[in-house]
């Protein structure tokens, strides 16, 4: 019998009790994700069931295509014993429904823009198909997610078996590191879903156990075999899960050295590995050169993601990606379509910036080699971790399809770093305890965070005072009114929340609707600034599953584009709305409450200015409780008349006034000349949207064409243009205009 190496104490039954207790909430936790997740809303879920579906139906494996043809996309070209083994589990059902029900991709799916506020869904979802209890397709994949949540469990259960000798005497570094994996909401998202990160995250856990027990037990054969055939399951997972061998590499190498065994016995291990490495999953790399000219498939897997396109450098991708890595790691859901709340992100910044200040004040202590020789384990995980952060560093600038949840492989050395940073900090006893808050976050996350990101809103009986009716149809679909947000939009931010109410009606063929946002340029000219493009019901509801009679609200916010640089502001925006048939690329007529055609809906609404308002000098004139005209100019141009103003609303007007610019002969007032009445900034700037204080820039012309020679007097007023009636002036000449004088040559 060969002596242990290290003598490890026992785990009590106190300690393991924590292990089973912190196993279950991760159990339950998984459970809860699985249940509330759509089926393929988790992170590329939508191209690994596929792979599944493809193995159990013609017992062979999908082909990659580079043209991205297939409903498995680039998951095609990975390794294939999670797909195998999960096919076996749905090859008895019957999925005939998979493609005709329920694999219906949303063309306006937002994938990768975290917090979007529409089309978070990837997929479009027949809601009664896929509503508890699950049949078919929805139940499949839920087998298939509970199989992952087995093997993922088994990596948490692990966690603390590699946790222990990292600090024999410490039982609470395991748990802490247990915790730490167990509670982190994207680890238990990805852990509940049909993904073979699951797989290989738990076979190269296995492994570096595995390894750890050959430098703490000894090198014997059955240790060797042992840790080879999982080192071969790990790389038959995912290409990942090849580090394995280097770890396994490393421990046996050092354990043969530390042993002082012969030499052939490493060599003869080695062969072990290779040869089992070859007979196993030899078969895979022979069929990828043949089918792909690449025996790990990987550079024919990058060009059907798609090349990173101008390649960016190391530094370029840590400075601009940093942060959408660190999400994906802790809680970017979806894909990355929505994240966990904020504060996640704060409180794990946190634990990680009291990991940084333990690590580096326990590293000082390691000083003499009888200390380095104990902490070869933990060595060995950063060895690990290095080479998987590189891994992912150099997939990250081949493709931009990086996430930090690719490091779930790696995780027992990112969360040892955390738990032993953490624990050199806080007394034992108490750092087991900052994982609660992850606990209740990961929580809430599955209670509320993902339910509410897929949850469709509740219908209205009637309409808010504020919308604007419109009583269009398009198809069946009726849009009975529209509200747009008042609040200003600005360079800082550039959003107009546009609120759509629909009346619904079903159709027989899937319909979009669009709205694009208008301005005017310094030229007058028509300027696009964004545009939406959505199922209605914030893309979650096609409009062939509408319940009839129904209202739904939906608000969205639209980002308007680079536009400041020569958007003719301030101005209210004007909205072209209308819905179209994505598929054929057909536009939907539009028709009135009485059945006529309208030709394009326009909707007026909402306020974009610039916030540095213009210096103004002379007073010209008050108009009481409305506005104050300043710099009145008039120049020539040609036969035409430039009078240009400035204008300083007073208050919050409730109606639209008109602007009334009259030439008129100073003996004879009330005979008009010629005029130029217009609502302010020709009709881009009503009134009722104008800003207290807010001065801006207004033009009006005068055609002079036919005017003789001669002095002349130039009304400005403002005037209601239903009942006529006119603001009065502050102590003017003129009750109810301001007076210029001109002559005309």
């Amino acid at each position: 019998m060969i002596p242990k190496l290290i003598d490890m104490p026992s785990t009590s039954l106190q300690w393991r009790a924590v292990r089973h207790k912190i196993l279950l909430i991760y159990i339950l936790l998984g459970l809860l994700y699985a249940s509330v997740t759509p089926i393929f809303e988790i992170s590329d879920e939508v191209n690994h069931y596929p792979v599944v579906d493809y193995i159990a139906t013609h017992h062979a494996l999908p082909i990659q295509d580079t043209h991205r043809t297939h409903a498995w996309d680039w998951e095609a070209a990975q390794p294939p014993l999670y797909y195998v083994t999960a096919a076996l589990l749905i090859a008895p059902f019957d999925r005939s429904d998979l493609y005709t029900h329920h694999w219906i991709k949303n063309p306006h799916a937002q994938v990768g823009i975290p917090n979007t506020t529409h089309n978070r869904n990837v997929m479009v979802h027949d809601w009664e198909k896929q509503s508890f209890l699950w049949r078919g397709t929805p139940l499949h994949v839920r087998i298939v997610r509970l199989y992952s949540l087995v093997l993922s469990a088994g990596t948490v259960w692990l966690i603390f078996v590699i946790g222990r000798p990292l600090a024999p005497k410490a039982p609470s570094l395991a748990a802490m590191m247990m915790a730490l994996t167990a509670f982190n909401p994207m680890f238990i998202a990805i852990g509940a879903s049909v993904n073979n990160d699951n797989m290989v995250t738990f076979f190269t856990t296995l492994a570096i156990a595995l390894s750890f027990s050959i430098w703490r037990d000894g090198f014997t054969w059955a240790r060797v075999w042992a840790l080879a055939f999982v080192c071969v399951l790990a790389s038959a997972s995912k290409l990942s899960g090849t580090y394995a061998f280097v770890i396994a590499g490393l421990s046996i190498t050092y354990t043969v050295y530390k042993q002082r065994l012969p030499l052939r016995q490493l060599i003869l291990a080695g062969l072990v590995f290779a040869l089992l490495w070859g007979a196993l999953l030899g078969w895979w790399y022979i069929r990828n050169w043949q089918l792909y000219d690449d025996p790990l498939g990987n550079t024919h897997m990058a060009r059907t993601v798609g090349l990173r396109t101008p390649s960016i450098s190391i530094w370029e991708l840590l400075r601009e990606e940093w942060f959408s890595f660190y999400v994906a790691y802790w809680g970017g859901f979806g894909l990355l379509t929505f994240t966990a709340p904020p504060i996640l992100f704060y409180y794990t910044g946190a634990l990680i910036g009291v990991a940084i200040l333990g690590g580096g004040l326990y590293t000082l202590r390691l000083k003499s080699l009888q200390i380095i020789e104990e902490k070869v384990p933990f060595f060995l995980l950063m060895f690990l971790l290095t080479l998987g952060v590189g891994s992912v560093i150099s997939w990250s600038l081949l493709t931009p399809a990086s996430q930090g949840r690719l490091l779930f492989p790696y995780n027992a050395a990112i969360v040892a770093l955390l738990a032993t940073g953490i624990h050199y900090i806080l007394q034992p006893r108490f750092a087991l305890l900052v994982t609660m808050p992850l606990m209740l976050l990961a929580f809430y996350c599955g209670v509320w965070t993902i339910p509410r990101a897929f949850a469709l809103p509740p219908s209205i009986d009637t309409l808010p005072n504020d919308a604007q009716r419109i009583d269009v149809t398009f198809d069946n679909v009726g849009l009975l009114a529209v509200a747009v947000d008042d609040t200003p939009v600005t360079r800082a931010a550039p959003y107009l929340d546009v609120t759509l109410y629909w009346h619904t009606e079903r159709t027989e063929r899937p319909l979009s609707y669009f709205v694009v946002i208008y301005g005017r340029d310094q030229n007058g000219d028509l300027l696009p600034l964004g545009k939406r493009d959505s199922y209605p019901v914030y893309g979650l509801l096609s409009t062939t599953q509408w319940q009839p009679n129904k209202i739904y609200a939906e608000t969205i916010s639209i980002h308007l584009d680079q536009w400041y640089s020569t958007l003719d502001l301030p101005l209210q925006p004007r909205l072209h709305i209308g819905m179209r048939d994505h598929e054929q690329d057909i536009t939907i007529q539009a028709r009135s409450a009485i059945g006529e055609t309208i030709s394009d809906v326009f909707v007026n609404g909402g306020r974009i200015i610039d916030n540095q308002a213009p210096k103004v000098q002379q007073l010209a004139a008050e108009f009481v409780n409305v506005a104050r005209l300043y710099d009145v100019q008039i120049q020539r141009v040609e036969n035409t008349l430039h009078i240009q103003t400035y204008w300083e609303p007073l208050r919050q007007q409730p109606e639209d006034w008109t602007v009334f610019v009259q030439l008129v002969d100073p003996n004879f007032p009330q005979q008009i000349i010629a005029s130029g009445d217009s609502p302010p900034r020709q009709g881009w700037w009503p009134t009722s949207s104008w800003i207290p204080h807010l001065i801006f820039f207004d033009q009006y012309l005068l055609d002079i064409a036919n005017v003789s020679s001669g002095e002349y007097s130039i009304f400005i007023g403002l005037y209601h243009p239903e009942t006529f009636r006119r603001i009065p002036i502050k102590n003017g000449l003129y009750p109810d205009a301001y007076e210029h004088v001109i002559t005309i040559p």
